[in-house]
């Protein structure tokens, strides 16, 4: 008995889309010219059935052309909802942001009032610590407003890069 065992390799890698034209006429040329062993009898009729099915060129060019088509259209899709993701996540992260500022807000504002003494011992020293405070906050919320713009930015560029891939999509149609 033959060992077929590269024969059986090589289509797993046909049925797999993974062979070379070199070894898909292997394959033909086995099926067509060698004793088939039973067991690859299925294998044998389907290569007569494709051979016997004969596509024309003018046939064969139109299907490549949706095929890519539908390829183009799945990665814009793929590449549509990824951006969605991303838009809601910094929609969720928002969300979150938002409902613990209120939460510290409500936290803070329901304690019971205490009367505080003094930390600074005269007016200008607390001056200069509110000074330092404000400062910092300032430095804060312009990081805030540079990170916003950025973002808007990003979101600006996918955006126009949506609209430009509708458009080369209509003018396909």
């Amino acid at each position: 008995m033959k060992n077929y065992r590269y024969i059986e390799d090589l289509l797993e890698r046909y049925y797999e889309a993974q062979t070379s034209k070199a070894e898909e006429q292997r394959l033909k040329d086995f099926f067509f010219n060698e004793e088939v062993p039973p067991h690859l009898l299925d294998e044998k009729k389907m290569f007569l059935q494709l051979q016997a099915l004969q596509v024309s060129k003018k046939l064969e060019t139109k299907l490549s052309k949706q095929i890519d088509i539908w390829e183009k259209k799945e990665l814009f899709m793929r590449k549509s909802n990824k951006e969605r993701h991303h838009y809601s996540l910094l929609c969720w992260i928002g969300s979150i942001a938002a409902s613990l500022l209120v939460i510290f807000y409500l936290g803070w504002h329901s304690r019971p009032l205490q009367l505080r003494q003094d930390t600074c011992k005269t007016p200008e020293e607390a001056y200069l610590h509110t000074e330092k405070a404000l400062l910092m906050f300032a430095q804060a919320i312009n990081k805030g407003v540079t990170q916003m713009e950025v973002i808007q930015e990003s979101s600006d560029k996918v955006e126009r890069n949506i609209q430009r891939q509708l458009n080369k999509l209509k003018t396909n149609e």
